[in-house]
């Protein structure tokens, strides 16, 4: 894939001489599976779970490609862990952690994500008995 430069100076990226659409990203996914591969090789060695936080990288292509080399996602937000269920369309351990915990939103959280950590004892107190 060639990315010249166009007389404006913007990038032009082109796949066999056909111009792709822009804004376009571009995943190196051999890298990204080499590396992958390394932390699943590294938590199994302490016998414990990979957890991939979407905020890095929230795109539904990339999240089903990984689901293979991760334990379960780490959302801090409904849209996040609506994000995740709807992409992967199989069970997998989503963990939430947020300050943020909205009341109207806990039960909706607790039918998509395995793992709802709270972040204090008050917010423990005002939440938990709600997804029980």
């Amino acid at each position: 894939m060639g990315t010249p430069m166009s007389p404006s100076g913007e990038l032009k990226a082109t796949k066999n001489g056909v111009a792709l659409p822009s804004p376009l990203l571009v995943y190196d996914w051999a890298s990204i599976e080499k590396k992958l591969r390394l932390f699943k090789d590294i938590v199994a060695s302490v016998d414990g779970t990979f957890l991939y936080s979407i905020k890095a990288q929230p795109f539904s292509g990339i999240l089903t490609r990984m689901t293979p080399w991760v334990g379960g996602f780490a959302v801090s937000s409904l849209f996040e862990a609506r994000l995740v269920h709807a992409a992967l369309k199989t069970h997998t351990e989503i963990h939430l952690t947020s300050p943020g915990i909205r009341e109207e939103e806990i039960e909706e959280l607790a039918s998509l994500c395995s793992h709802i950590n709270f972040n204090s004892l008050g917010q423990l107190a005002r939440l938990g008995s709600k997804i029980r």
